[in-house]
């Protein structure tokens, strides 16, 4: 044991602060988030825009049965049923544009994401997305013509929704550099250097 060991310990307010705001965002991920709990990379898709019944859905929907492509639903169900469930899709739900990303999370908190298929069409099933990508601008172009709207047009990723894990790492690097700066601190009031 050093000298600094044995110096008195003033309360570091600050480190405070963040060690409570690192078990709160744990305990409040632990509780909330919808996803795994270990490291994943999962493929998701994210809704853009309704497709109008014009654009001759059951053909969109032969599209998707025929690509056969299926994302997975790992959704993790919270404890203590605090989050709200949201509905089931129907069976016969209509075909939508999407985006398709994977996103990497750890401990149920999402790091980041990023595009994997781009636009595609989907059907959301109970425990799945069919989904076909579109294959670039010319296929959401001629949706657009089939549809007669521009589908695609103020579509934004939102990727703060698949980046807040991110959070945690910050927090830590902030008690890591207040507890620089305490031992610092303390130190220089003993007179080591």
């Amino acid at each position: 044991m050093t000298d600094l060991d044995d110096a008195p310990r003033r309360p570091n307010y600050a480190q405070l602060v963040v060690v409570v705001l690192i078990i709160g965002l744990l305990v409040g991920t632990q509780i909330f988030s919808h996803r795994p709990r270990l490291m994943t990379s999962r493929p998701w898709i994210e809704p853009v825009a309704d497709i109008p019944a014009r654009a001759n859905l059951d053909q969109l929907r032969h599209y998707v049965a025929f690509y056969e492509a299926y994302i997975p639903k790992q959704r993790y169900r919270p404890p203590f049923g605090l989050t709200v469930e949201t509905p089931p899709p129907a069976p016969d739900s209509p075909p939508r544009l999407g985006y398709s990303i994977r996103e990497v999370s750890l401990l149920g908190m999402p790091l980041f994401a990023y595009p994997e298929e781009g636009f595609v069409v989907y059907v959301e099933r109970p425990d799945r997305f069919a989904m076909a990508p579109l294959g670039g601008d010319d296929g959401v172009r001629l949706l657009e013509q089939k549809a007669g709207a521009p589908l695609s047009r103020g579509f934004a990723f939102a990727w703060w929704e698949h980046s807040w894990g991110c959070l945690l790492f910050v927090l830590l690097a902030a008690w890591s550099v207040l507890e620089i700066r305490r031992r610092a601190r303390a130190r220089a009031e003993s007179g080591m250097m």
